[in-house]
């Protein structure tokens, strides 16, 4: 009689490996491995739902499986899209690939939002103008106002927050604060890329900033010179600009213009002494695209604008800054500005590029540097020389630009004529001191 032996059978393999791999690990190692897989797995999903970062998401939540397959010894394998993997490293892998393959890909917005905190109880309206002005909404309920800028770019050098008050003193209806865009951009940036919904920002009224942290974006100005390459203007180290202290020991975007009659400018340049703040802001938006036919009774009225009155400041306000604007959108325009413009009209501006508002006294000086009109230079030259005025670095300037293209000849006159003043007479070398200065 035949004897039959049931064959003995040959251990699964999932057992053999579960054998091994308990000796590899202990079974508090084990459990180790799987809660820091589990908290990977809640931590990706967390992600997720908070709608951060998808892609980290992903990679977290496989990462977290492939923890957990891995500490129970399970082999996994898979295949996507002809690609294969076995073990639970190379599956979680495969897995974050397949649900990258399928997930919509991150939107990236065209646009950075910005908030303004602080205190807005005497401000009429705020305007942050790039090269156009961007989109602002204020929230009274909570004191903020939120800016919308279009594009994550800035496309002018400087950008402008104009602010109108409800104060009717001299000084304090209107003034602009002025931002570097670099810094600004680098600093809007940053925020978004930190995931930050939007960038906030402080608005100190006082004292007439605003804030980033500690760092300082906007502020008031009454000189040009931060604006006009001030490194050109150094040619020695240790040489002061404008000759106070050194000793030379070592050597809204204008794309068209308005046809308005003579009558309709007229009634605009009244509209500038408005109570109304929007009638004031208005005119000077229409003034500015009117472009150079309203340049000739702009100056008419500044140069009429010497009482100090209420009125005639906000003639002066407005006037440097529509002037001023009209330079900013299109310097192309410098010509046609000219030709608006008589002789005895630039000493005006002149003394007001040295103006105690500091609002009309960068605006003024922004203009005349633009302009680079020949006529600016007697006037300039003879404040240059004046050691009352506070100002000279804008009257540096404007000399400097207005003078450009004169011949060397008419230049080396202005240097010997300055040298001999009391401002720069008592340096070693003062012709050379001025070369330097002005850099010609």
């Amino acid at each position: 009689m035949t004897d039959f032996h049931t064959p003995t059978s040959t251990p699964a393999t999932p057992s053999v490996d579960h054998a091994a791999h308990s000796k590899l690990i202990s079974e508090r190692q084990m459990m180790a491995g799987v809660l820091v897989g589990l908290f990977l797995v809640v931590l990706g999903t967390a992600i997720l739902f908070m709608g951060r970062n998808q892609v980290a998401s992903s990679l977290t939540i496989c990462v977290g499986f492939g923890i957990v397959l891995a500490m129970f010894g399970t082999q996994v394998s898979g295949r996507w899209a002809g690609w294969s993997a076995t073990g639970a490293g190379a599956t979680a892998v495969l897995l974050f690939l397949v649900l990258q393959q399928f997930s919509d890909a991150p939107v990236r917005n065209d646009f950075i939002k910005g908030s303004l905190e602080g205190d807005f109880s005497k401000v009429a309206d705020i305007r942050i103008i790039d090269e156009h002005p961007m989109y602002v909404y204020r929230d009274r309920s909570t004191s903020t106002i939120r800016f919308l800028n279009l594009g994550r770019d800035l496309k002018s050098r400087q950008v402008r927050m104009q602010v109108d008050t409800i104060e009717n003193d001299p000084g304090a209806e209107f003034f602009q604060l002025y931002a570097n865009s670099d810094l600004f951009e680098e600093r809007m940036l940053s925020h978004t890329s930190s995931g930050e919904e939007f960038m906030q920002l402080a608005f100190d009224y006082t004292n007439r900033v605003v804030l980033d942290g500690d760092v300082v974006l906007f502020e008031e100005r009454e000189s040009i010179l931060g604006e006009t390459a001030p490194e050109t203007l150094f040619a020695r180290e240790g040489l002061d600009l404008f000759g106070m202290s050194a000793r030379a020991e070592s050597g809204p975007a204008n794309s068209g213009k308005s046809d308005l009659s003579s009558a309709e400018i007229a009634t605009l340049i009244e509209d500038l002494k408005s109570e109304e703040i929007y009638r004031r802001r208005n005119a000077r938006d229409l003034l500015v695209n009117v472009g150079p036919p309203a340049v000739n009774q702009l100056a008419d009225a500044f140069a009429s604008a010497n009482t100090g009155s209420a009125d005639d400041y906000r003639i002066r306000v407005g006037t440097t800054y529509i002037l001023s604007e009209m330079l900013r959108s299109d310097e192309t325009l410098r010509t046609d500005i000219s030709a608006q413009l008589t002789e005895d009209e630039f000493p005006y501006f002149v003394e007001a590029a040295a103006d105690e508002d500091k609002t009309i006294r960068y605006q003024a000086a922004e203009f005349l540097y633009l302009l680079e009109d020949p006529r600016s230079v007697s006037s300039s030259l003879d404040a240059v020389k004046d050691d009352r005025n506070a100002s000279v670095e804008n009257q540096v300037l404007i000399l400097k630009e207005s003078a450009r293209a004169f011949d060397v000849e008419a230049k080396d006159e202005i240097i010997s004529e300055l040298s001999k003043s009391g401002r720069y007479n008592e340096l070693q070398s003062p012709k050379l001191t001025l070369k330097n200065i002005f850099n010609w």
